[in-house]
């Protein structure tokens, strides 16, 4: 598909945005190359997605996932012959906290999980948001934000096939590779954008935390990510739901309910995302740059003394793009 034209320009002074409406005008560039693509340019020319049958129980799922290091999976309805659900990491927190309190000396938290079926606990919806290869990531990140989603399905035009799941990364990787065009937005600084989560805003958490606590603030909070700090507030990792699910897939039979962030760091390896720092003079671009090469969906600004300043993800930076 040819490239939008996105050649914006002023015959005068007069014609220029003004100040106040500067910022809204400068995302229009930007809305309008992602109105001008569908998610059938997202989809790649050889690759796979994973359905996960509704009969499998919430371990299968755990290792299916962190076999395959994805966040998340459609669940097909064999019985009805239709895509049930969209299975994330939060429905699987959800039932290892309820696995979690019931642990004893002779049930680990595998077997509570080997007990919970998916199909009997995702919810039974007649249609699950989604987008078709049509639809414009425009509409799809409106989609994505209206609905508080991170992953989006992209259907088939029938509805009985999944071509692709969607994400705001994935749309970020995209427009950093394809648009060309570098206006004022872009160049300023990331700082000065209502993008992302203030330091008074952020809930951080200590190594020492128990895990079950971590777990159930993800749930009760509603967040992706829990800055680990150290004893002065300095930030020294990152734990995300991603982290939990790695770690249920790396851990073997737990009995324990006395396990810590700590425990959970313990299982992390090099090529997990964790914390990436950048500097508070960077610039949208710089940032959205770093995000599509690192692979990552988060960045962190720190103040001098280590502690936070910012947190910003690409759910934050895509929902700018189109509010």
């Amino acid at each position: 598909m040819p490239q939008p034209d996105l050649q914006l320009g002023y015959s005068s002074d007069e014609d220029a945005p003004t100040t106040e409406h500067r910022e809204t005008d400068d995302r229009k560039p930007i809305q309008k190359f992602l109105r001008g693509y569908t998610t059938f340019d997202l989809i790649p020319d050889s690759g796979k997605v994973i359905v996960l049958d509704s009969n499998l129980s919430y371990l299968d799922v755990v290792f299916a996932l962190g076999e395959n290091e994805l966040s998340s999976a459609p669940i097909w309805n064999s019985m009805e012959s239709r895509i049930q659900a969209m299975c994330t990491i939060t429905d699987i927190i959800k039932v290892a906290i309820i696995a979690f309190d019931a642990i004893t000396d002779e049930c680990s938290w595998h077997d509570g999980l080997r007990r919970a079926v998916i199909g009997e606990n995702l919810a039974q919806a007649n249609d699950i948001f989604h987008a078709l290869p049509d639809t414009t990531l425009f509409d799809s990140l409106i989609t994505l934000e209206t609905n508080k989603k991170h992953r989006l399905p992209v259907l088939s035009k029938n509805k009985d096939n999944v071509l692709h799941i969607i994400s705001h990364r994935r749309i970020i990787r995209f427009l950093v590779s394809k648009y060309r065009r570098r206006g004022e937005i872009l160049a300023q600084l990331l700082d000065s954008l209502p993008i992302g989560t203030v330091a008074q805003d952020i809930i951080s958490i200590r190594c020492e935390d128990l895990l079950i606590d971590t777990m159930k603030l993800f749930i009760d909070k509603r967040i992706s990510v829990l800055p680990v700090v150290d004893g002065n507030g300095c930030v020294i990792e990152l734990v995300s739901k991603s982290s939990l699910l790695l770690f249920f897939y790396r851990s073997k039979e737990i009995h324990s309910t006395n396990l810590t962030v700590d425990d959970l760091l313990s299982f992390r390896v090099d090529s997990d995302e964790g914390l990436v720092v950048i500097e508070q003079t960077a610039t949208l671009e710089e940032a959205m740059s770093i995000i599509a090469k690192q692979r990552i969906h988060r960045v962190v600004m720190l103040k001098a003394d280590g502690t936070i300043h910012k947190l910003i993800t690409v759910s934050d930076i895509m929902g700018y793009f189109v509010d």
